[in-house]
């Protein structure tokens, strides 16, 4: 399907779902709201208080967003923090899934190969392996995303990218000490339903909603603070942020200092301009 016809229908699906942004501000797309909260791994870093909790709230309602995507036939194909963005700064500000210029439509569970596409610590073992893929492949990113929530690193990593998909496509990720021994059975057994390698058994996004750590969320999940979590999320998030400059300064050196100096002007004069733009670029570049 054309990628104008892929827009089309994330703006007729997007009506009257409050949790979705196409991340700009522009006026010939009349459901994109203005996020003005930022992303939401860096409002967590500097927040007072995180606990399991919250992380189970996080994830419900990113939940809920995909599961909206899947009934109407969306798969997002790059789920990941940078597309996670908060509606604005108030405490308790609604997180809205954003991006959506790799999205494809499928009808009902259609599986097929839709094309290499994703970002390389959040693809699915069928995207590796090239196999057909559907609506599975925003679960497993849904998986690795919480596992960040809870432990502030990826349950996937290394600095060679071979040997990263060769860990995807084993599944090989584990709970290890310290710092998952204070995470309730429950949110580890929702991880493992989300990192199941066999697409066919991983679960759907309706079913995860209903899992106890999600709907008995005040009876199941700790309320203890991570710090831990703060402290290493903190560190991951200035990791991504490094590669993309990185990757910017590989193809103009200097550009990330230079665009830095400009947008903190913009930001100046018009207040979100910066954010704006970012989220227009990730788009635009992609349609």
């Amino acid at each position: 399907m054309p990628e104008w016809q892929i827009c089309n229908t994330v703006l007729r699906v997007s009506r009257g779902f409050p949790n979705f942004s196409l991340g700009i501000n522009l006026s010939h797309f009349p459901v994109s709201s203005r996020v003005t909260g930022g992303e939401l791994f860096e409002d967590i870093v500097a927040r007072e208080y995180y606990s399991e909790a919250d992380a189970s709230q996080c994830i419900q309602q990113i939940l809920e967003s995909v599961n909206h995507c899947h009934q109407s036939g969306i798969v997002h194909r790059d789920m990941k923090p940078e597309n996670l963005l908060l509606a604005s700064k108030l405490k308790g500000a609604a997180v809205k899934l954003a991006d959506f210029g790799l999205a494809i439509e499928v009808q009902g569970d259609q599986q097929a190969w839709f094309g290499f596409a994703g970002t390389p610590g959040y693809l699915s073992p069928e995207v590796l392996r090239k196999d057909p893929y559907g609506k599975p492949v925003d679960m497993w990113a849904c998986g690795v995303i919480l596992y960040i929530l809870l432990v502030g690193y990826p349950p996937f990593w290394d600095e060679d990218q071979h040997r990263l998909y060769q860990q995807i496509k084993a599944g090989a990720y584990d709970f290890p000490s310290p710092e998952w021994d204070t995470v309730t059975p429950e949110a580890k057994d929702l991880i493992n339903k989300m990192l199941t390698i066999n697409p066919a058994k991983r679960v759907t996004a309706t079913d995860a909603l209903k899992h106890p750590w999600i709907c008995q969320r005040s009876t199941v999940a700790s309320m203890m603070h991570r710090q831990e979590t703060v402290e290493c999320l903190r560190k991951f998030n200035a990791r991504r942020k490094l590669k993309v400059r990185e990757a910017f300064d590989q193809v103009l050196p200097g550009f990330s200092q230079h665009l830095t100096r400009f947008l903190t002007g913009f930001d100046q004069v018009l207040p979100g301009f910066s954010q704006d733009l970012t989220r227009f670029c990730q788009v635009s570049h992609r349609i």
